[in-house]
């Protein structure tokens, strides 16, 4: 008989580890990079961010649910060619988002609608995360059919990856780059722990694939965004950073979408001058965004101002720079301009007050992190930082002429939301409207506003005596206020960003397409309907079953099927209550859900070591859950500490990892399918954050949102105490 020793004991654990720990680093690191490339293609909107999501999270869970009656007889050579063959797909399916406009007929920078990005999630999560899901399985039956296991060690993988793709590649690599990387390792380390019967085909693949693939990134870039000169792609922290030169025109875009162009001169002078000539003697300015597409040039104009410009991705603004003419890089240098790269809002947050005026030059609110520079509680910042009479202002996008009902709405509710924090708001109306808030009386006559700027020797293009006529007619103002004098409409706000969610409407209806009738819908049913009934509907289907199937094996699958829908749901509305509390600070947040993966691994590899009956401390930690979700809402209504976002999302993390193995090593002993947890699992977040992300946060908020996880999770234990025996097997 053959005695192993302790060193070769430890080196054959080590082998059986790797593959499953493999899995969960390719899986996180391909969802990031597939998130990252999907924004450049079809825009960072939450919309489509839930759309991928949830499409990884569907075919994931599909996966593993198909294959734990299919794969008995498994061997590593297989999971081996798995593994490569996922590689590859992944790979070709890069290649087919990259042209996706090309496929549908669009030409680049043509908006795209909901349905095309939804058929694209759909499609690329089908090529990879499907055959993941059947590795979990088949790394479960490799380990004697130890699926708690493969997800400890797919915990700590995806934790490596959370934390180390964020830190480590993405600062310093590009998208396809960084991917490559990944592949490369994640392939040779596959081989080596797995040891298939021929190695140099799948090795030879991996190298050969992963190199023509990151050579090919700024090949396959120029050609996708044909006819467009496309001069520069840079992939920074922040997104994806082009610059196009087009007949003497420079435009810098961000993740698909034109940030400035220059020379632009009506969109500077619009953003600028408005709210200057309302206080021409302002000397302290603050301006977000904007910068660098004209907007500190025209401010400048006006000589005893000075202005602090806070730009986000330092990237961006240097290499937008370097394709700039001179004049543009001359204002920017002045000593009048203070150049601050930071998060605007976590900029005002620490400022000192006394700014004669806040000009905010972003992009549209689109995307519920735009949507933080919308709401109340940064309209109440900025009022704080503002001297006696001090404006602001801001721009987003509108119609010259008619202004249809669900942009109206639109407008609307940021008007409001406006007028509840200042005494008086102005409109410009326009295709960009130009609002102004203040405490001091506020002008949009044009001879009032032409008089400013010939007082002040300020020489304009578009905002000039000769232009504001037309733009500033009386017919024309009396019918944008008439738009947005509305007081039934939601605030928009922090925790309820409903300002982006009716954005989404207007946005939507720009496509043929059932989504903005869909969106509609929502918009106008009760909270009732959406959020409680669906409450009341699982609890009444959980009392026959929990008659029928007492002690059944399948009953311990509906804690992990509530748990799936928690994880989610709290990991989404933890990182937006960071990011309205400090500010985005993509790092922190990528430590967030590196800190969640982390306390997976926790919770889980206490539970694989605990020699106690797992199955008895369902409720306990089923209660414990419950706790954490009321400290969290009661967390809403007060300052944060920094540190508890972090502490929340470790903690869920430890007592979901810990459920899950309690529920399935308990459910495992009486059926042999060692997926079905896991697929219950990734099916309960699918349904979580498809409705979550895309509806309910920002409808109804954070915290009603929370109020009900609480009082499903409260459903869950009533029904762990009532179903399951006493002694649990």
């Amino acid at each position: 008989m053959q005695v192993l020793r302790p060193s070769s004991s430890r080196r054959l654990e080590l082998k059986a580890s790797t593959p499953p720990f493999l899995l969960g680093f390719m899986a996180t690191s391909f969802q990031v990079y597939l998130l990252r490339e999907f924004s450049a293609q079809f825009y960072g909107n939450e919309l489509n961010y839930g759309f991928v999501l949830a499409a990884w999270l569907l075919w994931g869970g599909l996966g593993s649910l198909l294959a734990g009656r299919r794969s008995r007889r498994t061997s590593p050579a297989t999971l081996a060619l798995i593994y490569t063959v996922i590689q590859i797909l992944l790979f070709g399916g890069f290649l087919f988002l990259r042209f996706s406009r090309h496929l549908l007929g669009l030409l680049p920078g043509e908006a795209v609608g909901m349905t095309p990005a939804l058929g694209y999630s759909l499609f690329l999560s089908l090529l990879v995360n499907f055959p993941l899901g059947v590795c979990f399985v088949v790394n479960a039956r490799l380990l004697g059919g130890d699926s708690s296991r493969v997800y400890f060690l797919e915990s700590l993988g995806a934790t490596l990856a959370g934390v180390g793709v964020h830190f480590v590649l993405i600062p310093y690599f590009s998208n396809w780059t960084g991917l490559g990387l990944v592949t490369l390792v994640s392939g040779l380390a596959a081989v080596l722990s797995l040891k298939p019967k021929r190695p140099a085909l799948p090795v030879a693949a991996t190298i050969l694939v992963a190199g023509l693939f990151t050579a090919a990134d700024v090949h396959t870039q120029k050609l996708a965004w044909r006819p467009l000169n496309l001069v520069r792609a840079v992939d920074t922290r922040f997104g994806k950073v082009q610059i196009f030169r087009t007949d003497g025109q420079v435009t810098c875009a961000a993740n698909g979408l034109p940030v400035f162009s220059y020379p632009d001169p009506a969109s500077a002078e619009e953003t600028v001058h408005f709210a200057m000539v309302q206080r021409p003697e302002m000397r302290k300015v603050l301006l977000i965004g904007g910068s660098a597409g004209g907007a500190a040039a025209e401010i400048l104009k006006y000589p005893l101002t000075e202005v602090e410009c806070i730009e986000l991705d330092p990237v961006m603004i240097e290499t937008a720079l370097e394709y700039l003419p001179a004049e543009a890089r001359k204002a920017l240098e002045n000593p009048r301009v203070k150049l601050v790269f930071d998060d605007g809002r976590r900029y005002i947050k620490k400022a000192i007050p006394g700014y004669d005026a806040v000009m905010v030059s972003l992009p549209e609110p689109a995307t519920a992190q735009v949507n933080r520079f919308y709401t109340l509680e940064f309209f109440m910042e900025v009022k704080r930082i503002l001297a006696e009479g001090g404006v602001f202002s801001l721009t987003v996008a509108s119609a010259e002429n008619y202004i249809s009902p669900d942009l109206g709405r639109f407008l609307a509710g940021l008007n409001r939301t406006l007028s509840l924090v200042f005494s008086e708001v102005e409109a410009v109306p326009g295709s960009n409207n130009v609002f102004l808030a203040s405490d001091e009386p506020l002008s949009i006559d044009p001879l009032f506003i032409a008089g400013k700027l010939e007082t002040s020797g300020v020489k304009n293009v578009f905002v000039n005596r000769e232009m504001l006529p037309a733009r500033l007619n009386p017919l024309r103002t009396e019918y944008l206020k008439a738009k947005l004098d509305r007081d039934d409409l939601p605030v928009n706000r922090d925790f309820t960003p409903v300002g982006y969610f009716f954005h989404s409407i207007w946005w939507a209806a720009q496509f043929k397409g059932p989504e903005a009738g869909l969106l509609r819908f929502f918009a106008g049913q009760p909270r009732g309907r959406i959020l409680d009934l669906p409450l009341l509907l699982f609890a009444l289907l959980l009392i026959p079953f929990a008659a029928a199937r007492r002690n059944r094996p399948s009953a311990y699958l509906v804690p992990v099927a509530v748990l799936g829908i928690t994880s989610i749901v709290v990991e989404m509305s933890v990182i937006m209550i960071f990011q309205a509390s400090f500010g985005y600070l993509y790092g922190r947040i990528s430590l967030l859900l590196g800190l969640f993966m982390a306390g997976l691994s926790a919770g889980s590899f206490i539970a694989i070591k605990s020699r106690s009956n797992l199955g008895r401390r369902l409720p306990a930690v089923q209660a414990l859950k419950i706790l954490l979700l009321i400290f969290i809402l009661s967390a809403l209504d007060r300052p944060l500490a920094e540190f508890l976002p972090f502490t929340f999302l470790f903690l869920e993390g430890a007592l979901c990892g810990y459920l899950f193995v309690a529920a399935n090593r308990t459910f495992q002993k009486s059926a042999d399918h060692p997926g079905a947890a896991y697929a219950v699992d990734l099916l309960g977040s699918f349904f979580g954050v498809l409705i979550a992300s895309s509806i309910i946060i920002p409808l109804w908020g954070v915290p009603a949102l929370t109020i009900r996880l609480i009082w499903l999770n409260l459903i869950c234990l009533a029904f762990i105490l009532v179903s399951f025996r006493t002694k649990t097997a």
